[in-house]
């Protein structure tokens, strides 16, 4: 495609067809002007390797790999969502906000407490969220060593929550 009168004409020719063809699969009018705006994007600036032959197809598999990848993120939402309500569930009830919020700072003082080391690794994996591995990598040591200091740090750590709370089930997620 070498002129921009070609392009102006394969815009009009199909816009309003990709428009129909992602509303298809896609129920919001808005992101679908969107999804074939970006495909006739992804065109012009591809122009060179695109025949005026081969242009609807083009623009036909753009707009369908736009509109699945714009579903896969719907989906990736709602389950952030259904994550998210699942997971503050507990804070609904003060009293069980207090009580999460105690722990948070019971931990965090065992943590301090820790010989330096042990801190260090615990605070990595912990709150950092990095994986053993990482930790072991960064400070240069044997994963044996931070999954053993790990071992230890939460089972001092489960003492110390359990003591405080007298409850029979404890779980740890990331600080």
């Amino acid at each position: 495609m070498d002129k921009p009168s070609e392009f102006e004409h394969i815009f009009k020719a199909y816009y309003t067809q990709l428009f129909c063809f992602a509303r298809q699969m896609i129920n919001d009018e808005e992101e679908c002007h969107d999804i074939v705006s970006e495909a006739y994007e992804n065109m012009w600036r591809n122009r060179e390797n695109i025949h005026m032959e081969t242009a609807r197809a083009y623009l036909y598999a753009c707009v369908r790999n736009k509109c699945i990848n714009n579903l896969r993120r719907s989906l990736i939402r709602r389950q952030y969502i259904e994550y998210y309500i699942k997971v503050t569930e507990p804070y609904a009830n003060n009293e069980e906000l207090a009580e999460m919020i105690e722990k948070e700072r019971i931990i965090r003082e065992v943590i301090e407490e820790m010989q330096p080391l042990v801190r260090d690794i615990v605070k990595a994996c912990l709150i950092d969220g990095k994986k053993y591995r990482e930790v072991a990598d960064d400070m240069g040591i044997s994963l044996s060593l931070v999954k053993k200091h790990m071992v230890k740090a939460m089972a001092i750590i489960k003492e110390s929550v359990l003591k405080k709370f007298k409850t029979g089930t404890f779980i740890l997620t990331q600080l």
